[in-house]
């Protein structure tokens, strides 16, 4: 009977134990959950708009060197391709070859300016591969990089005069200046590519954005 007594007590001080250990693992639980879906929604933000948001820009330049009016429908450019987690996913592995050369130091300042023209090539063509994308925008820098240093540089004044007036001078002016300067630089770029035969080059075949359709 004792041995009974006893068994019993310990079953119960066991059992009260782990009702005390339930509510804190149920506070680990509701502090867990939130942080990881803030996570996932910042990394979609990050990943589907921000950074898709560059290929959109590079496609709506690209068009409005020829058309001078553009459809708001293009804003959602990704979306109409259906190609946005490709998309998505080029900009992805562009970011995390960028990060591995960030290790480097001087690796990442270099490796920016090659992978320069990722945006430009995704936005031509939505179906390429995010290698492929890679390597033709390394294949098209190579001679060029140094070229858009100086050019990144000259818009040095226009950076500050930016931080000066709280970004007011880029949204009235500078920043789409900017935009279109390095679309040109783009279209320069990728003209000498198709000149010269680049490996890859014939991977950019949309005419539409350097002719106008007929109407």
């Amino acid at each position: 009977g004792i041995g009974m007594v006893k068994g019993s007590r310990k079953k119960e001080r066991g059992w009260t134990v782990s009702v005390e250990r339930g509510p804190k693992e149920l506070r680990g639980v509701s502090i867990a959950v939130p942080v990881i879906l803030s996570l996932a929604v910042y990394i979609f933000v990050w990943l589907f708009i921000q950074e898709t948001y560059r290929i959109v820009m590079a496609r709506m330049l690209l068009e409005g060197r020829s058309y001078n009016k553009l459809p708001a429908s293009r804003f959602f450019y990704p979306i109409h391709t259906r190609k946005w987690p490709r998309m998505a996913w080029t900009m992805f592995v562009e970011n995390v070859f960028l990060f591995l050369w960030s290790l480097t130091i001087v690796g990442f300042f270099i490796k920016q300016y090659s992978y320069r023209m990722v945006p430009y090539i995704v936005a031509e063509n939505p179906n390429i591969e995010a290698l492929d994308a890679i390597r033709l925008s390394r294949r098209m820098m190579k001679g060029h990089k140094w070229e858009c240093f100086v050019a990144d540089c000259s818009f040095l004044g226009w950076y500050l005069l930016n931080l000066i007036t709280f970004g007011l001078s880029g949204i009235f002016y500078s920043n789409g200046y900017n935009a279109a300067f390095f679309a040109e630089y783009y279209v320069y770029v990728r003209s000498m590519a198709k000149t010269t035969g680049i490996a890859g080059s014939e991977m950019l075949n949309d005419e539409y954005l350097y002719f106008k359709a007929d109407p």
